[in-house]
This record gives structure tokens, sequence and C-alpha cells, in this order.
């Protein structure tokens, strides 16, 4: 995947081969959304699963 920066604090996407922005994460366990801003949380915050738990998600 290749990164799409951006400055001032806004997330960080990824765009794949067929273009899909990956602009947030979803727990696996509970299915909490969150924004990707520089690395995926070490744990869910809403459920307290650990990152192994957590995935990109694709966010047109």
């Amino acid at each position: 995947m290749t990164p799409v920066t951006e400055s001032g604090g806004h997330p960080i996407r990824y765009r794949d081969i067929t273009g899909t922005a990956y602009g947030m994460w979803r727990c696996s366990v509970c299915g909490e959304l969150g924004r990707l801003h520089a690395a995926l949380p070490r744990a869910c915050p809403d459920c307290g699963s650990p990152r192994e738990a957590l995935y990109y998600w694709a966010e047109d």
C-alpha cells in the first residue's frame, strides 16, 4: 500500500492498487471504528482488545 500523508494532524490514508483508501481501523471483537492517525491504537478504546484484534477498514 502507498501512504497518502496529510499535514496538520489529519488522518493518514493508504491506497492499495485498486485505489481504495484506508483511513480507518476496526475492532474484530466489538466492531468499534476509529480514524487512523499514525498507527493502529495499542488496544481498542471501547472493549480493550489488543492491537492484534484491530484491522484496517476501507473508507472511501
